[in-house]
């Protein structure tokens, strides 16, 4: 009997998914649309790294055209989220973004899905190439 029990326990467990459960799937850009306040083309201007714990990082971000909602010419949106899987990895100083934001309870402004919401769409204008040579 307690044999019955321990392999009806490990068929169960076999079934499990846990690599799934933190899986984030990328919404259409109509559905980005939809649950967006804001969407922008914007460069980053500035970074303000806070602790990890606090969860406030922020990035300002100079508005280059406005696609949805009405912004100011500079904005500041959260840079971290508590949820690691829902992390923007935004933004990089130079660099320009397509952002879809929500507007949080407190006023603040952040991506609508992760770093789907904040995608990269060009790159520091000073940045260096590097570029293979013959046999690389």
């Amino acid at each position: 009997m307690r044999i019955m029990a321990m392999l009806a326990l490990a068929a169960a467990m076999a079934g499990a998914a846990p690599a799934a459960a933190n899986l984030v799937v990328d919404m259409t850009f109509a559905e980005k649309m939809a649950q967006s306040e804001l969407v922008v083309i914007a460069t980053a201007t500035a970074n303000h790294r806070r602790s990890r714990e606090t969860w406030s990082s922020t990035a300002t971000l100079t508005v280059l055209r406005t696609l949805k909602g009405e912004a100011g010419p500079e904005i500041e949106v959260l840079t971290s989220s508590r949820i690691a899987e829902m992390d923007p990895h935004c933004c990089e100083v130079g660099a320009t973004y397509l952002m879809f934001l929500s507007r949080l309870p407190d006023g603040r402004l952040a991506s609508v899905h992760g770093a789907f919401g904040m995608v990269q769409i060009g790159g520091r204008p000073n940045a260096i190439q590097v570029v293979p040579g013959p046999g690389l």
